[in-house]
């Protein structure tokens, strides 16, 4: 069991980062909607993730896709 209380937000944001960038059509396409590189995009969502997607990093890619603020932190359908 991960004892950091924001694992399941972190959890929850890379699920719908993941969902975003495969319909977005790919890493490299989200790179560009959010004006980062590639491999910044894969620090975030790659296979295995390098860094959480931190609270700033969350709004500033709800803003940028024009999504409502907390949605990222939702916790998906099904769980």
């Amino acid at each position: 069991m991960n004892d950091d209380p924001l694992a399941a937000v972190y959890a929850a944001r890379l699920t719908h980062l993941r969902k975003i960038a495969e319909a977005e059509g790919g890493q490299d396409a989200l790179a560009r909607r959010l004006g980062v590189g590639q491999p910044y995009v894969s620090q975030l969502i790659g296979k295995n993730p390098e860094r959480n997607i931190s609270e700033r990093t969350a709004r500033r890619i709800e803003r940028q896709l024009k999504l409502p603020v907390g949605m990222l932190d939702l916790a998906p359908a099904g769980v």
